[in-house]
């Protein structure tokens, strides 16, 4: 609960650190990307997979070429695997929500802007099975890295091309063992920026 005072804390003072800055920018965007646990054990029942993802962003600027978003997003990760003994099919599914902030920079003449950032994500762990259904939530982190681009002009600026790559991070406590349901993402996104 104590993570979760603090995230939402850290959110007022980024949206009024937003709300101060010269202007603000609203995102819409989809992101897809390839997941790879770093858990081996989700590795050897599910394996690497597709990860889906919307956000939405506040962007305040500052000064000419500097930026701070703000953003809440919500991401999916679902697979089919083989329980390892008894050769059972296993369903996963990860549901991600979360909230961060990402620095950007203007590089190049409003049409690539890198950025960095990083998150505090609520996750909620379920598989199922014959033998079992087991439903676990837990906070966790990201840190993440990419650029936007922006390469059209007049009333097409607006569409936002985003490559990233993402680090998670959140350990969960099971009956048996610790997992830590994280791991790296590499993926492109597409949006809106206004």
């Amino acid at each position: 609960m104590k993570k979760w005072l603090f995230s939402l804390y850290m959110v007022i003072i980024l949206l009024l650190f937003c709300s101060l800055a010269e202007a603000q920018n609203l995102k819409f965007e989809y992101r897809s990307g390839y997941f790879s646990p770093q858990e081996s054990l989700i590795k050897k029942v599910y394996d690497k997979g597709w990860i889906y993802s919307f956000e939405f962003g506040l962007t305040g600027n500052f000064g000419k070429n500097h930026g701070l978003e703000v953003y809440a997003l919500g991401k999916s990760f679902s697979r089919s695997g083989e329980l390892t003994y008894t050769k059972e099919n296993t369903d996963l599914e990860i549901l991600t929500w979360g909230i961060g902030a990402r620095y950007k920079i203007d590089v190049y003449h409003q049409i690539i802007f890198p950025y960095v950032g990083m998150g505090l994500n609520y996750n909620r762990f379920k598989e199922t099975n014959d033998l079992a259904k087991t439903t676990k939530y837990e906070i966790g982190y990201e840190f993440q890295g990419g650029v936007y681009l922006r390469p059209f002009k007049g009333i097409l600026k607006v569409l936002l091309f985003d490559l990233y790559l993402n680090y998670g991070s959140c350990p969960m406590k099971f009956d048996q063992r610790d997992l830590d349901i994280g791991g790296w993402t590499a993926g492109i996104g597409f949006g809106f920026e206004y």
